[in-house]
């Protein structure tokens, strides 16, 4: 559920600010009647190039799961499949989220899926169980980032990029009041997680059946360390010379922004679609959640 004010989503102490009229409610009720999309700030992206899109419908899921699996086959990460799309049964529960960047000529630019932790588990749960349980009884609430892809012609795209990366943080932290996002890589990947994005390894390098048996290792970003770092250089752009992504994602106002139009605009999955996808709504339920 989304927070209407800054609250301590953590148990972090943060400075109560005085309501205004122009709050997030006030972004949320505009909202409604928006279009599906939303165009970058210049000031983010170098040039408001692309566009977000929810994935709330059968349409543009189908072209994130489709560009998934051409960024995923090009790498030898799945095998040929005659519908040409990645999806899973995790996408049928209700709160996932899909989202889809396109550029100014409507090509699928990129993608990112984020799933919640609940009673069915996480899809990392198949090969770092005992690291996510550890986390579980410390009490975390967690995200995990799935699917993230970009196409061959945006490889180059720092734009791009960053506000995919920008999804799971503001979403996780301020819609869905998660404190941690988990997230399997590749190992040669590690170090940019690491670095621009302030991740820490927390499962060793293990195959992973879901890419081919490729290596991925376990990562995990406290969001508490997001919130300092957003305090600290968030927006701030090319104007901070550290290498980071964190002074380029969206800061203040835009933050709750970005996440009240992921938020109001993410639909559950429908009866007919989740048939059209083939999947199965009921994820078998790994483990207990209080």
């Amino acid at each position: 559920m989304l927070s209407i004010e800054d609250q301590d989503v953590l148990g972090i102490h943060t400075e109560r600010k005085p309501r205004r009229p122009s709050s997030v409610s006030q972004v949320l009720k505009a909202m409604a009647t928006e279009p599906l999309t939303w165009d970058l700030p210049a000031q983010l992206a170098g040039a408001p190039e692309f566009k977000v899109r929810v994935g709330a419908g059968r349409e543009t899921r189908e072209r994130a799961y489709r560009l998934a699996y051409r960024v995923y086959e090009k790498k030898g990460y799945v095998p040929p499949d005659e519908n040409g799309r990645i999806v899973s049964d995790y996408d049928a529960r209700p709160e996932t989220l899909t989202v889809l960047v396109e550029d100014t000529a409507g090509r699928d630019a990129g993608t990112i899926s984020l799933v919640f932790d609940g009673a069915a588990g996480l899809p990392c749960d198949e090969i770092f169980g005992p690291e996510i349980a550890q986390l579980r009884s410390q009490g975390r609430r967690l995200l995990e980032v799935t699917r993230l892809a970009i196409g061959e012609e945006h490889g180059n795209s720092k734009s791009l990029l960053t506000v995919l990366c920008n999804v799971p943080f503001a979403y996780g932290l301020r819609a869905g009041g998660c404190t941690d996002l988990v997230i399997e890589v590749n190992p040669r990947h590690v170090a940019y997680y690491v670095r621009l994005l302030k991740f820490e390894v927390l499962g060793p390098e293990r195959p992973c059946p879901r890419v081919q048996g490729a290596p991925a290792v376990l990562l995990r970003a406290d969001l508490g360390t997001y919130l300092s770092e957003m305090r600290r250089v968030g927006g701030m752009g090319a104007a901070c010379a550290e290498r980071s992504l964190f002074p380029y994602f969206f800061a203040g106002a835009q933050e709750w922004e970005f996440a009240c139009f992921l938020a109001c605009h993410q639909r559950p999955m429908s009866a007919a679609d989740v048939r059209h996808f083939g999947l199965n709504a009921e994820v078998p339920r790994l483990h207990a959640v209080a």
